[in-house]
């Protein structure tokens, strides 16, 4: 028997400014399929990863195009407000 991964709790800002995070919504729009492996089984990249493809698919559907995540190495507002919707839209968990 397969036991459950370990979970912690996240922050959304913690999240969105994860590389992998930015990885998926690029995959996503390049149309690449999902690239789980890549991240060495570490499961907080894994997830990050689909979330950021997850929130891209959301943001099409929207019809919404995707704002740059940093200006001048910070996170953006934009990115962050999109994100706090997709969010609480149920885009993502």
């Amino acid at each position: 028997m397969t036991t459950q991964v370990k979970t912690n709790h996240v922050t959304l800002k913690s999240v969105i400014k994860s590389r992998a995070f930015r990885d998926g919504i690029q995959h996503y729009q390049k149309g690449k399929a999902p690239d789980y492996d890549a991240f060495g089984g570490d499961t907080n990249k894994a997830w990050a990863y689909e979330r950021g493809r997850l929130f891209a698919a959301w943001a099409r559907s929207q019809g919404a195009a995707i704002p740059r995540a940093f200006v001048n190495r910070r996170l953006s507002w934009q990115f962050l407000d999109m994100a706090h919707d997709a969010y609480h839209g149920g885009a993502f968990r």
